[in-house]
């Protein structure tokens, strides 16, 4: 028998926001963008979850799930690298600030490929690049070129609304596949920004995940393939994982390097992904309810 295909698909992974939990395993969940629909609790499988976000839906009904599948054993090779080879090692002070995490050329690589990975998997990315946008545009070029109007070509092709939809999430889907797999320009800059780990040292301070946790720090904001853009992604609620570009670098901030970051810094980036996430997580019910009164 065929094994069922996975419905429930995490815009971010269990493998992060386990580690986003307050003391009885729960997250605090809210809607920055719905602040009526207040704080709730929920187990880390019950947050950031949509039905089939990552299930491509060919013409003829039948359900793709390749990118989840790619993302589930990435996923695999991730979860291991954050939580013994980063997380527990500084909750045991083995490292000290400024000192390097040591990481194989491989682990690196993964990490970094986390870090762009978990920006294109979020909803909010495709919404801030407006995919309706794109589609709107090439559907004027084809008017343009047939002489007719885009509600006739569709017609003529048979797609209905209902499939508009799909060729939309169909193409977000397969621009996750394709980085995942081909290496695009955007993943292979990211490969060559150096990885550095921050950690919280005021232990009242904690960082908080959600829909899209992946936040774009450079001044003025520069896009993914940018070689001075900077990119944060906490991967628990007192470290975060930071790609820069090699012209910004600054002093102890290389390959592996553990830095220290003020609480400025912190609530910050924790503003940066309320303000672009749809549904933020957290341990803290006080800081998740604060940053939704204040994300604007």
């Amino acid at each position: 028998m065929a094994k069922p295909i996975p419905k429930r698909h995490h815009t971010t992974p269990i493998m992060l926001t386990t580690n986003f939990v307050d003391s009885d395993g729960f997250l605090h969940v809210a809607w920055p963008r719905h602040p009526d629909r207040g704080v709730v609790r929920r187990r880390p499988d019950r947050a950031l979850v949509r039905k089939h976000f990552h299930t491509i839906v060919e013409r003829d009904g039948s359900k793709n799930v390749i990118a989840e599948k790619m993302l589930s054993n990435l996923e695999g090779r991730w979860a291991p690298i954050i939580r013994e080879k980063i997380i527990d090692n500084i909750n045991t002070n083995k490292f000290q600030l400024q000192h390097r995490i040591k990481l194989s050329d491989e682990e690196l690589i993964l990490l970094k490929l986390l870090v762009v990975a978990q920006l294109w998997r979020s909803p909010d990315y495709y919404q801030e690049i407006r995919m309706d946008e794109i589609f709107e545009d090439t559907m004027l070029q084809a008017e343009e070129h047939f002489g007719k109007s885009a509600s006739e070509l569709l017609e003529e092709e048979g797609i209905s609304e209902e499939d508009i939809f799909h060729i939309k999430e169909n193409s977000r889907i397969r621009t996750i596949i394709s980085g995942l797999s081909a290496e695009p320009s955007a993943s292979r800059m990211a490969l060559q920004k150096n990885l550095s780990i921050c950690v919280i040292q005021n232990p009242k301070k904690r960082f908080v995940s959600g829909s899209s946790p992946v936040v774009n720090n450079s001044t003025p904001k520069r896009p993914l393939d940018h070689p001075e853009s900077c990119l944060f992604l906490p991967i628990s609620d007192s470290v975060a994982l930071q790609l820069m570009g090699t012209e910004i670098i600054a002093p102890g901030t290389g390959e592996g390097s553990v830095v220290s970051v003020d609480d400025l810094w912190v609530r910050k980036l924790n503003i940066g992904i309320a303000r672009q996430s749809e549904e933020i997580v957290g341990g803290n019910r006080q800081l998740i309810e604060s940053l939704c009164r204040n994300r604007r």
